[in-house]
């Protein structure tokens, strides 16, 4: 029932009032991913944010050059052992006349690193030589030519250029045009002209504002263009803290775009000083500030006096990073880093007095040898700790000693990369990698490693016609490292310098694609086997045509959203991708696989960069390889939230701390805080939902509060639910956090060698249904020495297992799985007992050697299974379950962490889309039954083989779905009501009943996973259901009616509404929810005319509609009141409603 309840009006004078709200919208840039053309350990340095000279880097014109040029990565091109030449680009520029144009800077790049650049000469000639192999992106900048003959001519480019080395790829003639312009003024949001505001094109173009707040910029290709208005240096000059903007642009060819304006807003600061233990003031150390989700940011290096300000911040809750690394390398110091969290910001108000004091680091030292023990020099080491926040670097002299300085307390993973070394010296050292505890100020050394031989991957991509593909990007990961390459002219590709151990190869042509418009599927290939100083060849790819997604992002009101994350990715994960929406709502993802793929629509970024509140949303669709799937368009609604206060055990608020939100399921969304120093948080954009709240999910960081969920339960799976309607905001989801208790151990063998890299995990039973389950709530890696500690644990009971399976990849050996204390099964192993704020020490563990198995997994016919499978293993003298493992995409497994004994072997195949699994589960060998599986015996030091097992399709034989219909055909439903659809599938007994479902117009009707149509707004909208088996499709066209009333004539020029509702309204809803509309009899369209809702000061029930201007003698309006009027709790008081009347 509408709650929309009457329509009165009474006359009243009017008067004018505006408000101009500007969205902010900060610019990111990413820094350059350069890949290798050879093979390249990729070491785990954490994230470097740009620098304030990236984020706001002037475009200059550019000066004539003498000769051409490039630049490469700094390391050995060839990928196959042969020496190549470079390759080159060539052509020739003219004007639209064809005369030649000299001094037009030519450039090119691709996104592996190459690059050149040159000018054209008195001819219109350029040679740009030096060029590895790949695909670039050519740029023509005439600014030059420009400055000298007095033109406009536009800039251009040219994308998909492949470049062979050894060979010139002659571009021809290209003919450059005129160009258009915009011009503008930008002032403050008081009318002040703004002087030195930096204005910038999408891709081209650059010009700053004059005295009088003016600009044009010139030479612009036509068509749309994105308008940034950058004031960092003007900020700089007049100490303010102005937001940057963006407008959209239509440049027309040879004509000037006017009154592209832009209003700035005063932004948010932080500010604070820098001081050492002692108090002295630090010079020069950089302060990176940014929310969770890097949709505010800021950057500040400390002045002399140690003092820094954090600029043009948005409203959010900001973490600080301080990273003294430079200030110690130039001052022979040893500073760590630092953290400050939970700072909030609010826009136009400084938050002041953050001040950070950095104490004296720890180091980690060591020296690297060959197998003869000769140093190593040119060794990359870089170690990081668990979520980055301190970090250090170095290289190896020529005694193969290192130092990593500034350390501050945590484990530290530490990477050493032989990839210069080996380039340097034609060898094929494998990289390592181990992990290190230190506490801030202790200095460990003799952590001392000798390298050797390395192993290597080679293959060869092609197309599917066979034609090789040369600049693809290949990468390999493993359990101690991976590595990278690109292919040659001939597709070829190698990888050196890798580990002993197991690793995945992907081919991935996201970049390729963008770059020539091609539309390739990535590849990929598990359980690939590397021995040391042994190439494992033929790792070959065909790569074959994708399918696609595209469509359209939009709210409630069917205005466009720019900046919408949209993702999409099958269960598998071997087919995936991502877009953001740009300028008109639009997204393309290209290069999938066949089958099922959920698509997803990420608001959060949106909701942070533009102060709104925009739901998530998902669905599950199916695609067709080498088809395109277009029109999925989406309607996303008002978001939910979800807040409250942290505290300690005293009640003292906590800063700080992460709080995830998770779904049903328990798998985290993209929706996230982190509370501010009040201990207050709030998670925005959520959809009517039930979730469960998590507080601290991060492991691993010492000395803070222990993880758990809403309402003090351990594990998600016990969480008290937190319940949402559409639109909702819940409030008072408070939390008591007691201190984290920590549990440490040392790992060893019989002989009492400690064992680095093997994993430990904490465990929490509980008991549901019946039945008791074990939940992994905490988990670490032992370091160089043996040594783990798991922190931020909740008070009670919980078991550990000690996991050495990556251990055994890396090294060959079988040390056996074990639980605490001295356990094989969970059930028997002896608890724990961990206590807030304590640390429950000597945990420790002895590995046994044991063996393991493998085997192949096929289906009937021989295919391999690798998806969507489960190898479980069950202790026969334990009678309980001891492990599990996945096949590798060719259908084999290895487990070799299994104590000697007997097993039985359960194979249970799961579905993520399908009502049921795709195959038979089925006990060792072509048993039935737990109990009536064959045993399976592992001996010391061995591995059983041949423990196979051929699955049959669920039902012997999967019955593939022929069709399928709904309840109805047509239907008409009101604005605001709903309706379910049915979808009846064809065969009854098909295997697969699952149905995917998407509107053609969400703007008019949106339908839900379950087949619900609401009804948005006037229209029509075809709704088609899509078989996950098959795609079958059946439609139904909807027709929605609104709930206009009933027209009114000859309504006075100076009159009012009043809105009664249910319930008292909040006045922050109505603004942008209550419109008015005149009804333009030339165009015969709607114009929106400026209103002042208002709630009557009498009756917080009623809203005072006034219009800011007459209305016209003889005109049609409307009157709408939308879904988003809320009461004070945050609930819909109005389905949509509008009223039509006709003035006198």
């Amino acid at each position: 029932m509408n709650n929309f309840i009457t329509l009165t009006m009474r006359g009243k004078t009017f008067y004018r009032a505006c408000i101009l709200l500007v969205a902010c919208i900060f610019l990111t840039c990413c820094l350059l991913n350069i890949q290798s053309a050879q093979a390249s350990l990729q070491s785990e340095l954490p994230v470097q944010l740009p620098q304030p000279a990236q984020l706001h880097q002037q475009h200059q014109p550019a000066q004539p050059f003498q000769s051409a040029h490039s630049t490469q990565s700094a390391q050995l091109k060839t990928l196959t052992g042969n020496t190549l030449t470079d390759g080159s680009i060539s052509g020739s520029i003219t004007d639209s006349t064809g005369k030649a144009m000299q001094y037009i800077n030519v450039s090119a790049n691709d996104n592996n690193g190459g690059y050149g650049y040159g000018n054209t000469d008195s001819d219109g000639k350029y040679t740009i030589t030096g060029l590895q192999t790949g695909t670039y992106t050519i740029q023509f900048d005439p600014s030059g030519y420009n400055s000298q003959n007095g033109t406009n001519i536009a800039y251009y480019q040219q994308t998909g250029i492949s470049v062979v080395q050894g060979q010139i790829t002659n571009l021809g003639i290209v003919q450059l045009t005129q160009g258009g312009s915009v011009s503008g003024t930008v002032t403050d949001i008081n009318g002040k002209s703004l002087e030195g505001i930096n204005i910038s094109g999408n891709n081209f173009g650059y010009a700053t504002t004059d005295a009088n707040g003016k600009y044009t910029m010139n030479s612009l290709p036509a068509g749309a263009c994105t308008i940034n208005f950058d004031p960092y240096s003007y900020n700089s000059a007049n100490g303010t803290s102005l937001m940057s903007q963006q407008s959209v642009a239509t440049v027309v060819q040879g004509q000037v775009t006017l009154n592209i304006n832009a209003q700035l807003s005063q932004g948010g600061s932080i500010s604070g000083k820098v001081t050492d233990s002692t108090g002295k003031a630090l010079a020069g150390i950089p302060v990176n500030g940014h929310t969770s989700d890097y949709s505010g940011y800021g950057y500040a290096t400390t002045d002399a006096n140690g003092n820094y300000s954090l600029d043009s911040l948005i409203t959010g809750t900001y973490t600080i990073d301080l990273d003294p690394t430079s200030y110690n390398e130039q001052n022979g110091t040893s500073l760590a880093s630092n953290q400050l969290t939970g700072i909030l910001v609010v826009q136009g108000q400084t938050t002041k007095n953050i001040n950070a004091q950095l104490s004296q680091g720890g180091s980690i030292s060591g020296t690297l040898t060959d197998s003869n023990g000769k140093g190593l020099l040119g060794i990359s080491v870089s170690g990081s700790n668990k979520d980055y926040s301190a970090h250090g670097s170095a290289t190896t002299d020529t005694n193969g000693n290192y130092t990593l300085n500034g350390l501050s307390t945590g484990t530290y993973s530490l990477s050493f990369g032989t990839n210069t070394h080996n380039a340097q010296n034609g060898t094929n050292l494998a990289n390592q990698r181990t992990t290190i505890s230190l506490v801030q100020g202790q200095k460990i050394s003799n952590i001392n490693l000798q390298f050797s031989q390395g192993g290597s991957i080679s293959g060869t991509v092609i197309s599917s016609t066979g034609q090789a593909l040369a600049g693809i990007y290949v990468s390999v990961s493993g359990s101690d490292g991976y590595g990278s390459a690109t292919t040659d002219a001939q597709g070829k590709y190698l990888i050196n310098g890798l580990s002993r151990g197991t690793y995945s190869v992907r081919v991935e042509l996201s970049n390729y694609n963008s770059q020539n418009g091609t539309n390739w599927t990535s590849y990929q290939q598990t359980g690939v086997l590397v021995v040391p100083a042994q190439t494992t060849e033929n790792i070959n790819a065909q790569i074959n045509q994708g399918g696609s997604v595209s469509g359209t992002v939009t709210d409630t009101n069917g205005a466009a959203l720019s900046g919408i994350s949209v993702n999409i990715q099958n269960w598998n994960g071997n087919s995936y991708g991502y877009a953001t929406t740009d300028s008109n709502g639009r997204y393309t993802i290209s290069g999938l696989l066949g089958g099922n793929h959920n698509l997803s629509f990420d608001s959060s970024s949106y909701n942070s960069s533009n102060g709104k509140n925009i739901a998530f949303d998902s669905q599950l669709m199916t695609l067709v390889q080498g088809q395109k799937t277009d029109n999925v368009n989406v309607s996303l609604r008002q978001g939910g939230s979800i807040s409250g206060t942290l505290k300690d055990s005293v009640g003292q608020p906590i800063s700080g701390v992460p709080i995830n939100i998770s779904d049903l399921n328990n798998n985290y969304s993209n929706h996230s805080a982190v509370s501010d120093s009040l201990g207050k948080y709030t998670v925005n954009g959520l959809k009517a939902g039930t979730y469960g709240v998590q507080f601290n999910q991060y492991w691993n960081q010492i000395g803070t509060s222990a993880q758990q969920w809403y309402n003090g339960k351990y594990v998600g799976s016990e969480a008290d639910p937190v319940t949402l309607a559409e639109g909702q905001k819940v409030t008072g989801i408070d939390e008591v956090l007691e201190e984290g208790g920590i549990v440490t151990g040392t790992v060893k063998d019989p002989n009492g060698k400690t064992l680095p890299n093997v994993d430990v995990s904490v465990y929490y039973n509980y008991s549901k249904s019946g039945s008791s389950y074990y939940e992994q709530v905490g988990t670490a890696s032992t370091d160089y020495y043996g040594n783990y500690a798991i922190t931020n644990l909740k008070a009670g009971s919980y078991t550990l297992e000690f996991n050495p399976r990556d251990y055994n990849d890396c090294n060959n050996t079988f040390y056996s799985l074990q639980r605490y204390d001295n356990q094989t099964t969970n059930a028997k192993a002896t608890p724990i007992t961990v206590k807030a704020g304590s640390t429950t020490s000597g945990i420790d563990a002895q590995l046994q050697k044991g063996g393991g198995i493998s085997g192949t997994i096929t289906d009937s016919n021989g295919n391999p299974i690798s998806d969507s499978l489960s190898i479980s293993i069950y202790d026969v003298n334990n009678a309980g379950y001891l492990n599990s493992a996945q096949p590798y995409s060719n259908g084999n497994f290895v487990i070799n962490d299994l104590p000697v004994g007997t097993y039985k072997i359960y194979f249970y195949p799961y579905a993520q889309y399908a009502a049921q699994p795709p195959y038979v589960l089925e006990y060792y060998n072509d048993k039935t039954s737990l109990s009536a599986a064959d045993e399976v015996i592992v001996s010391l030091g061995k591995i059983t083989t041949g423990i196979n097992a051929s699955l049959q399709s669920n039902g012997v034989q999967a019955v593939a779905v022929t069709g399928v219909s709904l309840n109805t055909n047509a239907t008409t439903i009101n604005v605001g009501e709903s309706q379910v659809l049915s979808a009846t599938i064809n065969p009854s007994n098909a295997t697969n009943k699952g149905v995917s479902w998407v509107s053609s117009n969400t703007a008019v009707a949106t339908v839900d996973s379950n087949g619900k149509v609401v009804a948005l707004k006037a229209g029509s909208a075809t709704i088609t259901a899509s078989t996950l088996d098959g795609s079958k499709t059946a439609t139904c066209t909807v027709e929605v009616k609104d709930n206009t009333q009933t027209d009114r004539q000859n309504i006075a020029l100076d009159k009012e509404w009043r809105i009664t509702f249910s319930q008292a309204v909040d006045s922050s809803t109505i603004q942008s929810n209550i419109l008015l509309w005149k009804n333009d009899p030339v165009t015969k369209t709607k114009v929106k005319v400026d209103i002042t809702p208002t709630i009557d000061t009498a009756n917080s029930k009623v809203v005072i509609v006034k219009h800011l201007i007459p209305f016209v003698t003889g005109t049609s309006y409307e009157l709408s009141v939308n879904v988003g009027v809320k009461d004070m709790s945050g609930n819909p008081l109005s389905k949509e409603s509008r009223l039509s009347f006709t003035t006198k």
